[in-house]
């Protein structure tokens, strides 16, 4: 790919973003739904030499990438653009990480082929002309740019494999009008990354796509993706999450537990929690007695519910053990989620919550219009490690963490000592809620 200048804090930045993606990765390799794509990806992308990150199972790229994306990105956790409104990294990363390592790139090459995977991806996904909050639809876009950069495919190239994109990559309508909300499927970012690098193989090859896609109105805004394009580096406004839950939850959790500790309340003592918010998270399943993992990740009652009877570990990851508690399920029915428009007029910039604990000696209130991780309070180097380091516990040795942080933040170019990290066994990983057991 072509050199150009890039400030050394957006490359750190892209450093960041794979060191949370492993982090999600670890805490989601265990998922039936890794299970389910892991088994499948080894009849269809067979005969690969790539491991899958702390698996003993190889693949193709293309295999490696999707097995890795879905562990990402089942339990959550994955990082956002606020633009977007999706989840960039758990696409891109997995996919850029798996070409690197075949294609023997430095570290460099891929940190800017992040960067341009994060830029394509979320100046699309920004301009849409109706957002369907399903971020398959403009992951893929920035998997097969990413993937190009790495290639080394020239611009004609590069744009064949974008335009081929535009109509093989996934294109789901609003998942939040599913009544099943709590599905393995989520937002498709993991299947945008077979689509994605498909693509750039097949620009490869010669294929050709429709090089207007981007410029049909009917989908695009194109002033939109000008202007998107003319901003600030999209990887320098990613979030990032602390709670395994969808992103519109997380600022009434952080105020709910805000005020608990403010005032030395337990979940026992509380008569009524209001959360007012904007229409997007009102519209959430919100069920107070989810079913399943899914379910119970687009639910505002519920998460709130856990986080204040079990502490906020408890969505560090979020697990199925989790799921029946009678504790949380009868806290989250004391739970009322009511939309209010001034909230709205903040959304999408903004996810903001007000929430009012009712009790019988007091009310008090708090509001967070940006929770833990937002570009406009990104966190420390040593939070987000932190973060990464509680959903490794019991899954990797923090002698392990401590080498995949140092070989990624440091100044060395060759990745071979980070991918020699990535096939470490250090548990026996089982397919369950259990999670894990040491040899």
């Amino acid at each position: 790919m072509a050199s150009c200048s890039l400030d050394p804090d957006v490359l750190h930045q892209a450093e960041r973003c794979i060191l949370d993606v492993m982090g999600c990765a670890i805490a989601g390799r265990t998922h039936p739904a890794t299970q389910a794509v892991s088994t499948v990806a080894k009849r269809h992308f067979p005969g690969g030499a790539l491991h899958a990150w702390f698996l003993d199972d190889t693949y193709g790229p293309i295999g490696v990438a999707y097995v890795n994306s879905i562990a990402a990105t089942i339990l959550d956790l994955d990082d956002g653009s606020r633009q977007a409104m999706g989840h960039p990294g758990g696409a891109i990363v997995p996919a850029a990480l798996a070409l690197a390592q075949e294609l023997g790139s430095d570290k460099e090459t891929l940190l800017r082929a992040i960067i341009a995977g994060y830029e394509v991806a979320v100046c699309i996904g920004a301009s849409e002309q109706r957002p369907s909050y399903h971020s398959g639809n403009y992951t893929s876009f920035g998997v097969a740019a990413a993937a190009a950069l790495l290639k080394g495919l020239d611009s004609a190239r590069i744009q064949h494999a974008l335009a081929i994109c535009a109509y093989h990559g996934p294109r789901v309508s609003d998942l939040t009008l599913s009544t099943e909300m709590g599905s393995n499927v989520k937002e498709s970012m993991a299947w945008s990354v077979v689509a994605g690098m498909i693509a750039a193989d097949l620009a490869e090859a010669g294929f050709t796509g429709s090089r207007d896609a981007l410029d049909i109105e009917e989908r695009i805004d194109g002033a939109s993706l000008t202007a998107a394009l003319r901003s600030e580096p999209a990887i320098m406004r990613t979030y990032f999450k602390k709670y395994s839950c969808c992103r519109w939850i997380h600022s009434a959790t952080e105020a709910l537990m805000h005020l608990m500790a403010a005032h030395d309340l337990e979940p026992a003592g509380i008569d009524a929690i209001r959360v007012e918010t904007f229409h997007q998270a009102k519209s959430l399943n919100n069920q107070t007695d989810p079913q399943t993992l899914e379910s119970a990740q687009y639910s505002v009652p519920f998460c709130m519910a856990l986080a204040a009877v079990r502490g906020e570990i408890s969505l560090m990851p979020l697990t199925a053990s989790a799921l029946g508690d009678a504790s949380v399920v009868d806290l989250a029915r004391r739970i009322t989620v009511v939309e209010l428009d001034e909230m709205n007029a903040l959304f999408p910039a903004q996810v903001p919550a007000r929430v009012t604990i009712e009790t019988g000696a007091l009310t008090v209130v708090h509001r967070i219009d940006a929770p833990w991780g937002e570009a406009s309070r990104p966190p420390p180097d040593a939070e987000l490690v932190e973060k990464v380091a509680l959903l490794a516990r019991g899954r990797i040795s923090g002698e392990l963490l401590t080498r995949i942080e140092a070989q990624l933040y440091g100044t060395q170019n060759d990745l071979s000592p980070l991918f020699e990290c990535l096939i470490e066994q250090p548990v026996v990983w089982k397919f369950s809620d259990a999670m894990i057991i040491h040899p």
